[in-house]
């Protein structure tokens, strides 16, 4: 079965960017990101290998690029 965790930092990072930023003015797209974020976080921890390399950064470094979050870009970094 597949497992994912966010480290202490990035809990940090999505409350801060979730609960005390965009859910300020719009505390439903702050939901959709954070289910978003999740969904992808499920799909990348199937399939540890997508998504392009970035080996020259760290080793076992992979990241990739989602632009169906409404105007949120989004780029997420993964170690394998």
């Amino acid at each position: 079965m597949s497992h994912y965790s966010f480290s202490d930092e990035a809990v940090k990072d999505l409350n801060f960017i979730c609960d005390e930023y965009i859910a300020q003015n719009n505390p439903n797209a702050a939901n959709k990101l954070f289910d978003a974020i999740r969904q992808k976080c499920k799909l990348v921890s199937g399939f540890p290998n997508m998504g392009k390399s970035y080996e020259e950064l760290s080793p076992n470094l992979r990241g990739f690029s989602d632009v169906k979050l409404s105007h949120f870009s989004t780029v997420g970094l993964y170690n394998q």
